[in-house]
């Protein structure tokens, strides 16, 4: 038997304690009812649900295949128990489903595809092991890719809740509460968009909102193959959160302890929930995921400027270099500051221009790795008027055939400048006497060997260095 096709009217009523199906069930028309004891779905045959079936508390299905079965159909079936018990892999959803009472893995896993079972309030998960587990996958089996999920809904939830392998504490009582398990793999944001995290993450939407303490996310891995890290080294993994302190929306690393022994990872959360969901996976120090300019801001304050930039995480970061613009075009360096070094940890910079432009200032970030490697944030730009009589001088854009600057003094004041290389010999010295309080000015127009060479203000208080590198 593998077609059971009834009038709408008619119920297909099952009562005995046990009833196999070899070749599958199909449920086209009717209502097909299970009224008690377990239905067996053996050999390779599937469960497909076109029609409306109703099993009664208590009820069983069984999937005692040997080669992957599927539950599939036009209708999603409300199931009172499943056993997965598949010697030939498990089985595979092919329409989302609900369990409300225990959905347990015997033998084989159970592959979530793109879609969703639903545990309710009252649904279990139990059995999950190493080889025996949920996951999801794309159309072409490859772990970490798709997009199905397990939900369950609970009031008050602490602990284990529906034995997802989530194990937390909230400091005051959630309210209703919404937890999803996925498998699909979260990608990096910022500069790690070509990291990705574990093949798990969950998802915590509660009506009051508080910090969690995380006792154990669980995964699976053996040692080697690694069936849920994507890569990440064990002893390296770390929590992260999902969350957004007013700028980009990025992973924040947590502070963890991973208990490689018993394979979970301890942490806590922030009240700082993206979307009214706590968002949560794992990656590792390796591997990280979040982006590493998370804030980046200049104020004006008192006639200079205050500029502040905040990392989420750092990796083989060495410095950086802030660099300053009249017209958010031409960049010259104003001050460099060194990494706090690697860090999993939101870190804190800041840095004052005491000469800033009268009016608009640009800045942007150049960020060093200790490989040399180099990338620019974004600019950013504040208004900074003064009625002091700042002097100082910028230089723009070096090239080995020109070098431009711009003068900051008093208007029909001359200055002296001078252009030297290392050794403090002067490759030019000339006067300038500028008509504006700010003017750009050419120093020199000819070509220059590449190197490092010192340009000198001189006003009537003091002498103004600036470092130029000639590269180009």
């Amino acid at each position: 038997m593998n077609i059971i096709s009834t009038y709408k009217f008619i119920y297909f009523l099952i009562f005995i304690p046990f009833i196999g199906f070899s070749q599958g069930l199909i449920i086209n028309a009717g209502q097909f009812r299970i009224e008690s004891g377990h239905v067996v779905i053996a050999a390779n045959g599937n469960w497909t649900n076109n029609g409306t079936v109703n099993c009664v508390t208590g009820s069983t299905v069984d999937f005692v295949g040997n080669a992957l079965q599927t539950i599939q159909g036009t209708n999603t079936t409300l199931f009172s128990n499943i056993n997965v018990n598949n010697t030939g892999g498990g089985i595979v959803l092919g329409r989302n489903i609900s369990t409300l009472g225990n959905l347990t893995i015997t033998q084989g896993s159970i592959d979530l595809k793109d879609y969703s079972i639903d545990l309710a309030s009252s649904g279990t998960l139990s059995g999950e092991t190493l080889i025996n587990r949920l996951k999801g996958t794309d159309g072409g089996g490859v772990d970490g890719l798709g997009t199905g999920t397990i939900t369950a809904i609970r009031t008050d939830p602490t602990g284990n809740v529906a034995g997802l392998g989530l194990n937390f504490t909230p400091t005051v009582a959630l309210g209703n509460t919404i937890i999803t398990r996925g498998h699909l793999r979260q990608p990096g944001s910022g500069s790690f968009t070509g990291n990705s995290s574990v093949f798990r993450y969950y998802d915590i939407q509660p009506t009051i909102m508080t910090a969690l303490t995380i006792n154990n996310f669980y995964y699976w891995d053996n040692g080697s193959g690694n069936p849920e890290l994507n890569g990440h080294p064990e002893a390296n993994l770390q929590m992260y959160q999902r969350v957004n302190y007013g700028g980009p929306t990025f992973w924040e690393p947590r502070t963890s302890t991973p208990n490689t022994g018993a394979d979970f990872v301890s942490s806590t959360t922030v009240n700082n929930a993206v979307g009214g969901i706590i968002k949560i996976t794992l990656g590792s120090t390796k591997y990280p995921l979040p982006v590493e300019l998370i804030n980046f801001k200049a104020e004006c304050d008192n006639n200079v400027n205050n500029i502040s930039w905040q990392t989420a995480s750092e990796y083989n970061n060495d410095y950086f270099l802030i660099e300053k613009s009249q017209d958010g075009i031409n960049f010259a360096s104003l001050t460099q500051l060194n990494s706090n070094g690697n860090s999993s940890s939101i870190q804190n910079y800041n840095s004052v221009d005491y000469m800033p432009f009268n009016g608009t200032n640009f800045y942007r970030l150049k960020q060093y790795d200790i490989d040399g490697i180099s990338s620019y944030s974004e600019i950013i730009m504040t208004n900074c008027k003064s009625d002091n009589d700042n002097e100082d001088i910028l230089p723009l854009s070096p090239s080995n055939q020109y070098i431009d600057a711009i003068i900051q003094g008093i208007s029909g004041k001359s200055y002296q400048l001078k252009l030297t290389n290392v050794l403090g010999q002067i490759i030019t010295n000339k006067t300038i006497t500028i008509t504006d309080s700010q003017q750009t000015v050419r120093i020199i127009d000819y070509n220059l060997a590449f190197g490092i060479y010192y340009l000198v203000m001189q006003t009537d208080t003091k002498n103004i260095s600036k470092p130029i590198v000639v590269t180009y």
